[in-house]
C-alpha cells in the first residue's frame, strides 16, 4: 500500500498560488484574438499574431527549465509571476495588435520560468512513494482553477470591457506574487552553493541531459514515446471540431458540452492516476494512458452521433489525467535533481517541436484521402507505441535488503531536515555515460542516490529519505560505497593508467526539500535561516575531494566518529587540514559490508 500522504500549510499556500497563475492565464485565454481583432487586426494579422506567439515558447522553455535549476524553483516562479503582471497590463494598455506582440512574449518567458519549475518543486519537496499522488493533487489544484476562469472573463468582458478583464488578470498575479515573496522569505535555498548563472553551467546542464539521453534507457524512450504521442494526437486535434461540424452536423452548443465533459474527466482522473502510479508503475498508467488516448480517436472516427462523440471527449480527458501525473513522476525518478527544471524543460520544448507540423500534415491527409483517415492515423500511430512504453519504461526494481536497526522510512510530509551522509568524487571522464551509469548503479546498491554536477562531479547522498538512516548507517554505506566505486574504476581504467578519481564524505545536516515543517526544527538546525549549524556537509565533502589525490578517499572527523563502532571494518590514517581540523584517509577494508550491530543506534 502507498504510504500516507500528508500536505502542510506552507505547500498548500503555494499550491494556491500556483493555481492563481493558472487561473489568470486561462481567464482572458479564448478572448484574446477577439481583443486582437478589435484593436484592427486583419484575419491574416491574426494568424501572423498567433504564430509568432507560438514560437516565442520553444525559445525560452528550456532557459526557464535551467535557470529554475541554478537560481531556485521559488525563486524563478516569483519572476514568472512578475512578467505575468506585465503580461497582462500589455495587453489592457496596448494602443494597437502589433504593440500586443510584447504580452506573448512576456507570456512566454511567463510559462516557461513557471511550469518546468512547478513541476521539478513538487518532485524536490514529495518523497518517491508519494510522488505520483502529490502530482496528482497539485496538476488537479492547476487545472482547476482553469475550468472556472473562461467563464469569470467572459462575464467581466462582456460586463466591464476587455481592459478590466486584463487588469483582473494582472491582479490575480499579483496576489500569486506576494504568496511566492513570502514562501520565499521563510524558505532556505536548496540551490548548491556553487551553481552560478553562466554559459559554463548551461553547457553543462545541456551535456549532462544529452549524455543522459545517448546512453539510452527510460530517459531517452520517455522523450521517443511522449515525442511521438503528440505528434499522433495533434494530426487529429485541432481538425476536431471541423469534423464535428462540417461532417457530422453537431451543433456548437454540443459541442461546448462535450468539451465541459473532457475537463470533468481530467480532473476526476489526475489524482485516482497518481495513486495507481505509486501502487502500481509509471508505466502501467502510461499504457492506460495510450489506451485511452487511442480509444477516444478510434470511438470518434467510428462513431454518428452525440453519445459516441461525447464519450471519445470523455476518453481523451481521461487519457490525459492518466498521463500527466505518470509522466511528471517518472521524469522525476529517472532524472537526477539537479537536473530536474532542465528536463522538465526539455521534454515541453521538444515535444513542442516534434508536433509543430502535426496539424498541417493532418490537413493534407484530410483533403488527399477523406475526412476520417486523421483519426484513423492517429489511433496506428498510437497503437504502435503502447507495447514499448510496457517494456521501456520499467524502472529498476527497489532494493531487497532488510531495513538496518534505527532505519526509519518517513511519512510523505514535504520539507524537513536530515542528518546525511554525502559523497562527492570527481573523475576526468565521468562525462562518459556508460561509466556514469555504472557509477550510479554502484551509489544504489548502497542505499544512496547520486546526480552528476558541473565538471564531471558525482554527487551521491545516503541516509535521505524516503530510506532515512541514522547517520551511523548512512556513514558505514557511503564509505562503503566509495571504497566499491575506486575498485570499479580503477579496474575499469586499468589499461588507460590514471583514472582521475579522488573522494570526499562528509555526514551532517542538510534540508530535504524546500520547507522546514511547523514546530521545533531538527537538532542541528538554524532555525532562523534553515541552514545547518553544524556545516554543509556537501562543502565538506568537496573539500575533501579537492585535498585527496588520485585514487584516495578522505573522510572528515565527523564522518568517522559515527563509523565508530565499525573502525574494525577499515584502515584510517590522519590527515591535518589547513584549518586545524583532522580528516582521515581510508586506506582500505578489512571486511565486507553486512548489517551493522544494533549498536550503531547510539550517538557518538
Amino acid at each position: 500500500m502507498p504510504d500516507r500522504l500528508t500536505i502542510d500549510r506552507r505547500t498548500l499556500i503555494f499550491l494556491i498560488g500556483m493555481a492563481l497563475t493558472n487561473f489568470a492565464i486561462t481567464m482572458p485565454l479564448v478572448l484574446i484574438p477577439v481583443y486582437i481583432r478589435e484593436l484592427g487586426a486583419s484575419i491574416t494579422q491574426l494568424g501572423l499574431f498567433f504564430t509568432i506567439s507560438m514560437i516565442f515558447p520553444i525559445l525560452v522553455k528550456l532557459l526557464g527549465g535551467w535557470l529554475s535549476d541554478v537560481v531556485g524553483r521559488l525563486q524563478v516562479i516569483l519572476i514568472g509571476s512578475v512578467t505575468g503582471v506585465l503580461t497582462f497590463t500589455v495587453y489592457a494598455l496596448a494602443p494597437t495588435w502589433e504593440a500586443a506582440l510584447l504580452a506573448p512574449a512576456l507570456m512566454a518567458i511567463t510559462a516557461s520560468l513557471t511550469i518546468p519549475a512547478y513541476a521539478a518543486f513538487i518532485a524536490d519537496i514529495t518523497p518517491e512513494p508519494s510522488r505520483g499522488r502529490m502530482f496528482g493533487i497539485s496538476q488537479t489544484v492547476y487545472r482547476a482553477s482553469g475550468v472556472i476562469a473562461p467563464v469569470i472573463g467572459g462575464l467581466l468582458a462582456a460586463a466591464l470591457g476587455f481592459q478590466l478583464m486584463f487588469g483582473v488578470a494582472a491582479f490575480a498575479f499579483t496576489f500569486a506574487a506576494v504568496i511566492f515573496f513570502f514562501l520565499l522569505r521563510t524558505t532556505p535555498s536548496s540551490v548548491p552553493s556553487d551553481q552560478q548563472v553562466s554559459w559554463k553551467s548551461l553547457r553543462s546542464s545541456f551535456a549532462q541531459m544529452w549524455s543522459l539521453f545517448i546512453a539510452g534507457g527510460v530517459i531517452a524512450w520517455i522523450l521517443i514515446i511522449d515525442g511521438i504521442r503528440d505528434i499522433a494526437m495533434r494530426l487529429s486535434f485541432d481538425l476536431i471540431p471541423v469534423y464535428l461540424t462540417d461532417i457530422q452536423g453537431i451543433s456548437l452548443e454540443s459541442i461546448g458540452f462535450m468539451e465541459g465533459v473532457y475537463g470533468l474527466a481530467l480532473l476526476l482522473t489526475l489524482y485516482p492516476a497518481g495513486w495507481l502510479v505509486d501502487r502500481t508503475s509509471e508505466r502501467a498508467v502510461i499504457a492506460l494512458a495510450l489506451i485511452s488516448g487511442v480509444g477516444s480517436r478510434l470511438v470518434l472516427a467510428l462513431s454518428a452521433g452525440d453519445l459516441g462523440f461525447t464519450l471519445s471527449f470523455a476518453l481523451q480527458g481521461i487519457g490525459f489525467g492518466l498521463f500527466a501525473p505518470s509522466g511528471s513522476s517518472l521524469i522525476s525518478k529517472v532524472v537526477p535533481r539537479h537536473l530536474r527544471g532542465v528536463a522538465y524543460g526539455l521534454f515541453a520544448t521538444s515535444i513542442g517541436i516534434f508536433s509543430l507540423p502535426g496539424p498541417w500534415i493532418g490537413s493534407q491527409i484530410w483533403e488527399l484521402i477523406g475526412p476520417r483517415y486523421p483519426f484513423l492515423i492517429s489511433v496506428a500511430i498510437g497503437s504502435l507505441l503502447i507495447l514499448p512504453a510496457w517494456f521501456k519504461l520499467r524502472l529498476p526494481g527497489p532494493s531487497k535488503r532488510q531495513p538496518y536497526a534505527g532505519e526509519a522510512v518517513l511519512p510523505p510530509t514535504l520539507g524537513y531536515a536530515e542528518k546525511v551522509s554525502v559523497l562527492h568524487a570527481r573523475l576526468s571522464s565521468l562525462e562518459d555515460a556508460a561509466l556514469f551509469s555504472e557509477s550510479v548503479r554502484i551509489i544504489e546498491q548502497h542505499g544512496g542516490t547520486a546526480g552528476l554536477g558541473e565538471d564531471s562531479a558525482l554527487t551521491a547522498t545516503f541516509g535521505i529519505s524516503p530510506n532515512r538512516a541514522p547517520p551511523q548507517v548512512s556513514a558505514l554505506l557511503a564509505t562503503h560505497a566509495a571504497l566499491s566505486l575506486l575498485e570499479h574504476v580503477r579496474t575499469a581504467y586499468k589499461e588507460r593508467g590514471d583514472s582521475g578519481l579522488a573522494i570526499g564524505i562528509d555526514t551532517g545536516t542538510v534540508v530535504e526539500g524546500p520547507f522546514i515543517p511547523d514546530g521545533e526544527p531538527d537538532e542541528g538546525t538554524n532555525n532562523r535561516e534553515g541552514h545547518p549549524s553544524d556545516g554543509d556537509p556537501v562543502t565538506t565533502a568537496r573539500k575533501l575531494q579537492t585535498r585527496a589525490e588520485n585514487g584516495e578517499l578522505w573522510i572528515s572527523d565527523r564522518t568517522r566518529e559515527y563509523l565508530a563502532p565499525a573502525h574494525h571494518q577499515f584502515t584510517f590514517e590522519p590527515e591535518e587540514l589547513d584549518e586545524g581540523t583532522t580528516a582521515y584517509r581510508v586506506l582500505g577494508r578489512t571486511a565486507d559490508l553486512r548489517p551493522p550491530p544494533a549498536r550503531l543506534d547510539s550517538r557518538p
